[in-house]
C-alpha cells in the first residue's frame, strides 16, 4: 500500500487512515513528493533478493526461449 504523508520531526504523519492496529511495524520508504530523480528504481529491490532471484531467472528463460525482436529496416 501507498500513502502520502508529511514528516514532523522524527514522526510521519498520514493523510489517509491506515487500517492497521496499533503498534504494528512497518517499513517505510521515503521518497520525497515533487522531487524528481532519474535513478528512484536503482536499489528499491536491495533487500528482496528472492525477488530478484526469480525476475532474472524468469528473464534469461525467456531469452532461451523466445527470439529477440527484428525489425524490417
Amino acid at each position: 500500500m501507498t500513502h502520502l504523508g508529511t514528516v514532523q520531526g522524527n514522526r510521519i504523519e498520514l493523510e489517509e487512515p491506515v487500517n492497521l492496529p496499533a503498534g504494528t511495524r512497518v517499513r517505510v520508504l521515503v521518497l520525497p513528493v515533487g522531487k524528481t530523480d532519474s535513478h528512484c528504481l536503482i536499489g528499491l529491490f536491495r533487500d528482496e533478493a528472492e525477488l530478484l532471484d526469480t525476475l532474472l531467472e524468469a528473464v534469461m528463460t525467456d531469452r532461451e526461449t523466445r527470439p529477440l525482436r527484428q525489425y524490417d529496416g
